[in-house]
């Protein structure tokens, strides 16, 4: 598993998040999960106006680290930008 930062500027409104730190097993694993914890396959995949994240395609994943054996994938932090 390794440590990513994955962060989008195509939706900067108030109330979004900006970026977060996650572990997962590749960056293409990285770049469909979502800060607030859920899954693309859990929420609807229409844009929605008061959506706080971006489509996983308008992502940036750069590579920070290798985590921990025996780590499981998961958000370790993430920027909110709350209005």
């Amino acid at each position: 598993m390794n440590i990513y930062k994955v962060s989008q500027t195509s939706n900067n409104d108030y109330d979004t998040f900006d970026s977060m730190i996650v572990i997962a097993e590749s960056g293409e694993d990285a770049r469909w999960m979502r800060p607030d914890g859920r899954s693309w396959d859990e929420i609807s995949c229409l844009r929605l106006s008061w959506d706080d994240w971006a489509w996983p395609e308008e992502c940036t994943v750069e590579l920070i680290g290798e985590a921990l054996p025996g780590t499981g994938p998961k958000v370790v932090l993430a920027s909110f930008n709350a209005g």
